[in-house]
C-alpha cells in the first residue's frame, strides 16, 4: 500500500498508511485533543505511527466501525485547520 501524505503546499495534514500491514490514517491533532481520543479510544486511536508522538494520531482502519463517521470528520477538520488553514492565516498577517 505504502502512504499517501494528504497536505497543501508543505503542510502535511494527514496520511493513510499502513502499521504492520494494517491500514491506518493518521492526523495532526492538537495535543490535548490527541491525548482525549486516545484515552477514550484506546486500541483504536494510537500515538502516531511513525511520527511525532505528540501531535500525531493514528486511526487504525480495520477498527473504524468503533468511531462515529461524525468524529473521523470531526478530527479531519481540526487538523486541516490547525495544520493548513493556521498558517495560511499567519502568513497573511506578516505579510500586512
Amino acid at each position: 500500500m505504502g502512504c499517501c501524505p494528504f497536505q497543501i503546499g508543505d503542510k502535511m495534514y494527514a496520511m493513510l498508511g499502513e502499521m504492520k500491514g494494517e491500514p491506518i490514517f493518521t492526523l495532526k491533532l492538537p495535543p490535548e485533543y490527541g491525548e482525549t481520543l486516545r484515552r477514550i479510544y484506546s486500541g483504536i486511536i494510537i500515538p502516531g505511527y511513525y511520527m511525532n508522538k505528540v501531535h500525531w494520531n493514528s486511526l487504525l482502519l480495520n477498527k473504524i466501525d468503533a468511531v462515529t463517521e461524525q468524529l473521523v470528520m470531526e478530527m479531519i477538520d481540526s487538523s486541516y485547520d490547525d495544520t493548513v488553514l493556521k498558517k495560511v492565516c499567519q502568513k497573511r498577517s506578516r505579510k500586512k
